[in-house]
Parts: structure tokens; C-alpha cells; sequence
């Protein structure tokens, strides 16, 4: 019963919304503060990879799910399509989920033009490797801004679905990276407006607009802030602990 009468959250949201409801509230942090970690040097990574320190690396980041996949990746490989052509030096990542058919993927890298580099292992290593991310809205969002490299959200899904949760869901963005600070700190193209050109612009300027990608980096530096210090699984083991106790 002691447990229902206190709160413990992971995320940290405005006071009011707890004081309105009169529940005693204690902020533990977030698990991933602590499991966000990319263990290679950058450079190192990016060598395996056959990326130079001077080439602009973007990672596509469809999602795991077969549903996300057929919906990002034609989107992602036309975006890719589209700023190769508009600056060929690019290179392209694309991380495989191991529930997902690595073989089969990286047959469809190979064969697409430009050829895009296909990846299966330590996950924030590959996002650290990157300069610019395009990514499906989900828990990678927040890992992304973690490590503070600029991205844009991207999404579809049918338009049955679209229409329920758009009426179901009353927060204005869907981004974890946007949820956290309460603010869009990173671009959301979503449904109708997750088009080639509008993904292929808004990397464009987190790769070569300075002063944008500076922006957005100090932005995301503020998710880290939001999640807390660190140790939350720690943090709420004791909180409970002591709830015990008493």
C-alpha cells in the first residue's frame, strides 16, 4: 500500500502535475544514463567502418520492428539517394537489429546506389561513428541524444492509426529526445511531411549549417541533465528500501 502512496519516476516532469494530484514524488533517474556508453574511440570505430576522419558519416536508423521497416527504410534509402547526389563524398550507415535478417539487408545496401555501409554490433558506438542521424521515433532517440549527435525524428505508419493515435495522444511531440526537455529540440517529420526532401534538407543543415548543429548539440546536452545523475536502478532499489523500513 506504502508503494501506491509514492511515486517514483524516471523521467522528470513539471511539479504540478504531481502537487495536483497530492502524491509524494522522488525523481530516481534514468537507467540509460549509466548504460549509454560508447566503449571504442570514435576514430577507431570509424576506421573499421572505412570511414576517413574528414567524411561525413550519416546513420539510418529504420528500427527493429519488420513494420518500421517497410515503412523507413525505402524512405531513408531515397533520402540517402537524394544527398548522394547532391554531394557524393557522403557515406551512409545502416545499423541491422539482430531480429532482423542481416544477409537480406546487406544485400539491399550493397545493391543501392549510393551503396550504404551495413553494421550489426555495439549500437552507441555506431551512433558515435555518426555525424547526423535520421531515426524512427522510439527508445534510440534518447540513446542519439545521449551521446549528443544531431538528428532528425522520422515516422509513418497507416493512416487508420495515424488518425486514432493523433487523437488519442495530447503531448506535442512524439520524440523521446523532445518529451524529456519539453521542448522540440530536434525536427519530427512525421506522416505526409516524412518525405525525401524535407529528410535530405534537415541533415543537410545539421552536417553543414554550424551554427544549427551547435544548437542542437547543446540541446541534447540538456537530455543528459534531465535524466538525472546517474544510478537510477540504485537510486530506486534504495527509494524502496527505505518505504520498507518505514
Amino acid at each position: 500500500g506504502r508503494l501506491i502512496d509514492h511515486m517514483a519516476v524516471i523521467f522528470k516532469f513539471e511539479e504540478p502535475y504531481y502537487q495536483r494530484a497530492n502524491i509524494p514524488v522522488s525523481f530516481v533517474g534514468h537507467p540509460l544514463v549509466d548504460k549509454v556508453v560508447a566503449d571504442q574511440d570514435r576514430n577507431i570505430c570509424r576506421q573499421q567502418l572505412g570511414v576517413a576522419d574528414d567524411e561525413q558519416l550519416v546513420g539510418l536508423f529504420p528500427g527493429s520492428r519488420q513494420s518500421e521497416l517497410s515503412r523507413l527504410l525505402p524512405l531513408m534509402f531515397e533520402t540517402a539517394k537524394k544527398m548522394h547526389q547532391q554531394n557524393p563524398a557522403l557515406k551512409f550507415l545502416l545499423p541491422i537489429a539482430a531480429a532482423l535478417d542481416y544477409e537480406e539487408l546487406s544485400q539491399l545496401c550493397a545493391g543501392n546506389n549510393p551503396p550504404i555501409i551495413p553494421t550489426q554490433g555495439n549500437i552507441y558506438e555506431m551512433i558515435s561513428s555518426c555525424d547526423a542521424i535520421v531515426s524512427c521515433s522510439g527508445t534510440v532517440t534518447l540513446e542519439i541524444a545521449l551521446l549528443e549527435v544531431p538528428l532528425c525524428i522520422v515516422y509513418r505508419m497507416s493512416w487508420l492509426s495515424y488518425q486514432i493515435l493523433s487523437r488519442l495522444i495530447t503531448i506535442p511531440h512524439v520524440g523521446l529526445a523532445n518529451i524529456v526537455v519539453g521542448k522540440q529540440i530536434v525536427r519530427e517529420l512525421l506522416q505526409e511531411d516524412a518525405t525525401p526532401g524535407k529528410v535530405s534538407n534537415e541533415l543537410f543543415e545539421l552536417l553543414d549549417n554550424k551554427d544549427y548543429r551547435q544548437k542542437v548539440k547543446a540541446d541534447l546536452a540538456g537530455v543528459r541533465q534531465n535524466l538525472g545523475e546517474g544510478n537510477g536502478a540504485g537510486n530506486m532499489a534504495q527509494l524502496v528500501l527505505d518505504m520498507l523500513k518505514k
